[in-house]
């Protein structure tokens, strides 16, 4: 809490507390002003020249502790400056041309990217050049800086022990995407070149780098963990196939990757998708660690016939690293090359009356649709791949455990003009079987963290479905107010205010209203306003204010920081709710 006003804070006052570490260079200066230059009471006229002093704070940063904070000074067509400074204390650093400022988890150190001086970059742009970067890296004790050149990311472990710099790749027309990565460890004080790396990731806890090598000739292509503490690495997988969309579980443990080649005259890669359980145990033992496993997915372990598992989208894996859910396309043929000696092919749209779409629509979604792909579950247990989603079912909600999805299906109900409706059904991933829950229905309220409760709006009432029961409870049938935004003025259903948060103890939900926040319990009974009626009192709208950006639940226990805004008189500002009371 402490931290998020001090934020707001530091963001709305940081111009006025800072000053630049250095003048102004004497060509900016401004001009003494002529006599017609001057207003009437004998201020000096704004210039054109003195816009590109104009300056705006933008990539606002606190470290962790709270010790640090950074922005960056963006002038118009003028060099960034990054500042890093120490609130309520002296230390204060400035780096030109930085920008892009991110601290490292201890707060020990500042990384950020350098780029070339304005002149340097604009003509590098007229002549259709890529712009270089450098990485640079601060020491916030000492000062000190280390920069690394041509850099495309850059990245800390959770630990802070290590930090990586992906270069920016040297060839562009090369087929191989493989580039340099330099690995610094940050307590020891060394780094080491690792080569032809096209991704690279440290997992959560920060215990291990995994990378995937895509080098010329496909020589060495694999994908390898580097265990931090000892830096010793191995090698999970290698193959002469191109490793795409490397993915760690959330608990570290647990790594997958894409392993594909394009067959000759096809247009989609055919890939495997590789999924290693017990990492950390091998990294450290080897091929003796008991825990550790290799399963491999193919097309034909579920798939129907003419489909492939596709590296266009991310595959990601369920909370207890059992399942991964993963995208497939249908294989196609390659288009024959036109032939030179005939006229060029006419660049014609062609419209259809009974298309879904309007034909400006199909050209803005033009890509994404070429691109789309449909939702799998692979089962690591039992190796089997479940097709989930369609052409009908492009869209589903997953559950953090993996074990159910909500499917939109909107295809009965496409219109240019009538409000969005589709029917909505829960898909079990073990079988793949489809259970409709809402019929042409407008408006949900999504999925609990805990993944067994799915809120929607219907009738004027927040209902709940209790996904594993198959149960519809209607939540607000008895609260003491009305959660429909009556203010809504478009056309259709009214929505309602939205929902705020669950709740930690996984017992209700925080529901927004006009002014107040109501806590509706997920049994059925009666919502109690947690701001006393003050809000709707005193015409002051209160939302609760994310401190933590991994939160999942509010924990009512805790004080709760909330925006406070006056619908008349136009204040805002901050209030804590803690044990019942408004502060």
């Amino acid at each position: 809490m402490i931290r998020i006003i001090f934020a707001i804070t530091i963001v709305a006052t940081l111009a006025a507390l800072v000053q630049p570490a250095t003048p102004l260079p004497a060509q900016n200066a401004p001009v003494s002003p002529t006599a017609s230059e001057r207003t009437a009471d004998g201020k000096r006229r704004l210039q054109i020249a003195d816009y590109r002093l104009w300056r705006t704070i933008e990539d606002e940063r606190i470290s962790r502790d709270g010790r640090w904070v950074a922005w960056t000074y963006r002038r118009v067509r003028g060099d960034d400056t990054l500042h890093v400074m120490e609130p309520g204390g002296e230390a204060h650093h400035t780096v030109a041309r930085a920008s892009g400022a991110e601290f490292s988890p201890d707060g020990r150190w500042v990384a950020y990217f350098v780029s070339p001086p304005l002149a340097e970059r604009e003509k590098l742009e007229r002549e259709g050049k890529p712009v270089p970067r450098e990485a640079g890296l601060l020491n916030l004790a000492t000062g000190e800086t280390r920069t690394w050149s041509d850099a495309a990311s850059f990245a800390f472990s959770e630990t802070s022990s290590h930090f990586m710099v992906r270069k920016r790749k040297a060839d562009g027309d090369a087929e191989h995407g493989g580039t340099d990565l330099v690995l610094r460890n940050l307590r020891e004080g060394y780094e080491e070149l690792i080569g032809s790396v096209n991704a690279a990731a440290f997992n959560k806890p920060g215990t291990l780098l995994a990378y995937t090598v895509d080098a010329a000739g496909r020589e060495g292509n694999g994908v390898y963990v580097v265990d931090l503490a000892t830096g010793a690495r191995r090698a999970l997988d290698n193959a002469g196939a191109t490793y795409a969309r490397l993915t760690w579980a959330e608990s570290g443990d647990a790594l997958a990757v894409l392993r594909g080649t394009k067959p000759e005259g096809k247009v989609e890669r055919e890939n495997a998708l590789l999924a290693f359980t017990g990492v950390s145990a091998w990294a450290t033992a080897g091929t003796d660690a008991g825990t550790f496993r290799t399963v491999t997915f193919t097309a034909t372990d579920g798939l129907a016939e003419g489909w492939v598992l596709s590296e266009k989208s991310a595959p990601f894996w369920n909370e207890p690293a059992t399942t991964l859910f993963v995208g497939t396309r249908p294989q196609s043929d390659e288009l024959e090359p036109w032939p030179e000696d005939r006229l060029p092919p006419a660049d014609v749209n062609i419209w259809h009356w009974r298309d879904d779409r309007i034909q400006s629509e199909q050209q803005k979604s033009a890509e994404r649709d070429r691109n789309r792909t449909y939702l799998a579950a692979a089962h690591v247990d039992d190796g089997r791949l479940v097709p989930l989603a369609d052409e009908r079912m492009r869209t589903l909600e997953v559950t953090r455990d993996g074990r159910w999805t909500i499917g939109r299906d909107g295809t009965p109900y496409v219109s240019d003009w009538k409000p969005p409706l589709a029917d909505y059904y829960r898909v079990d991933t073990r079988t793949g079987e489809r259970t409709l829950v809402l019929e042409a229905h407008l408006r949900t309220l999504g999925l609990s963290p805990g993944g067994r409760h799915y809120l929607y709006w219907k009738d004027g009432d927040v209902w709940d479905y209790r996904i594993e029961a198959d149960e519809h409870v209607n939540l607000t049938a008895d609260a003491p107010v009305d959660f429909t935004n009556a203010e809504y003025d478009r056309f259709g259903e009214k929505p309602p205010y939205g929902v705020a948060g669950w709740t930690a103890d996984g017992a209700g939900v925080v529901l927004n209203h006009r002014y107040d926040l109501w806590l509706q319990p997920l049994d059925g009974g009666p919502a109690t306003n947690l701001t006393q009626g003050r809000g709707d009192a005193e015409e002051i709208r209160f939302r609760y204010l994310r401190t933590d950006p991994e939160e999942r639940a509010i924990d009512l226990s805790k004080s709760l920081l909330l925006d406070a805004y006056g619908q008349w008189t136009k204040k805002e500002g901050l209030f804590e709710l803690a044990d019942g009371a408004l502060r």
